[in-house]
């Protein structure tokens, strides 16, 4: 009789801690999921911020366009804003990076966009060096408009 109960109390035992093993692993699986979803809202968020902030610099350059001062290779705002605009490239090309690390197929499908940026960038510094760069500048600063909405709409 002693036999019967203790093996009973062991069957129901063990019953009720492989439950809560399964169980645990149920929720540890959802919450994986959930944390790497959490992760990809995080870097989509950052990634949003740097478009804006890439945004801010076009205006600027548009302002710095369309202002009376002279704009040649030694006009030290519009190498500010051009050094601007490279670091907010090459910060995003990081965000992609993290976001291929971490499966975020959302963001890495904005890789064209980025290296369309850093070829106007490119584009525009060697403009600079013209001797008369605003026309130029001009253009490459609407294409870079272009090329940021299209990439906010894909966001």
């Amino acid at each position: 009789m002693e036999n019967i109960k203790k093996i009973t109390l062991s069957l129901i035992l063990f019953f009720f801690c492989s439950t809560a093993i399964v169980q645990a692993q149920i929720k540890g699986d959802k919450n994986q999921g959930s944390t790497q979803n959490e992760n990809c809202l995080k870097l989509k968020k950052k990634f949003k911020l740097k478009l804006d902030r890439t945004l801010k610099v076009h205006k600027g350059v548009h302002q710095t366009l369309q202002s009376n001062q002279p704009i040649d290779k030694y006009n030290r705002h519009m190498n500010i804003l051009l050094g601007n605009l490279e670091r907010e490239a090459e910060l995003m090309e990081r965000l992609l990076v993290k976001s291929k690390k971490r499966e975020c197929s959302n963001l890495t499908a904005m890789r064209s966009g980025i290296e369309s940026i850093q070829k106007i960038h490119n584009e525009m510094m060697a403009s600079l060096q013209l001797s008369k760069p605003k026309e130029p500048l001009a253009q490459q600063n609407n294409k870079l408009k272009s090329e940021l909405k299209n990439m906010l709409k894909a966001d």
